[in-house]
């Protein structure tokens, strides 16, 4: 009984030994996109004119960056809470995109044009997306 029972202790505990040694298996590949990510501003228009610099500009921008109008100051029903006369709402292909083009050189030029022209408030927001389905 005690020779079975060390021959059995034996194999199992180089068995767990041979598994924990062998390498981890490398992580698999993402298989769902990433999540988008998206400027939202809150903007009261407060020099119209210099304003429009900045609309002028914000395009290409935009462009260069794959960023998209998703909303440009459309109506609006402020349903609950203060609420500003403009809102723009735009699309990156993800989070990491948004923020490099806030950063980029490009939009901090003309960051400075719109706090110039307007007051409001300004957000980067990563977008979210389901997990997978089986």
């Amino acid at each position: 009984l005690s020779l079975s029972l060390s021959l059995s202790l034996s194999l199992s505990l180089s068995l767990s030994l041979s598994l924990s040694l062998s390498p981890s298996p490398s992580p698999s590949p993402r298989t769902h996109p990433m999540p988008k990510g998206y400027w939202i501003a809150h903007i009261t228009i407060t020099d119209n004119d210099a304003y429009q610099l900045y609309r002028n500009v914000v395009p290409a921008i935009l462009a260069a960056h794959k960023g998209n109008f998703i909303v440009r100051a459309g109506s609006q029903i402020p349903m609950e809470g203060a609420s500003r006369p403009r809102t723009v709402v735009i699309e990156f292909p993800s989070y990491q995109a948004a923020q490099d083009c806030y950063n980029s050189a490009e939009y901090q030029a003309a960051r400075k044009l719109r706090m110039n022209a307007s007051e409001g408030e300004f957000l980067l927001i990563e977008g979210w997306e389901p997990p997978p389905t089986a």
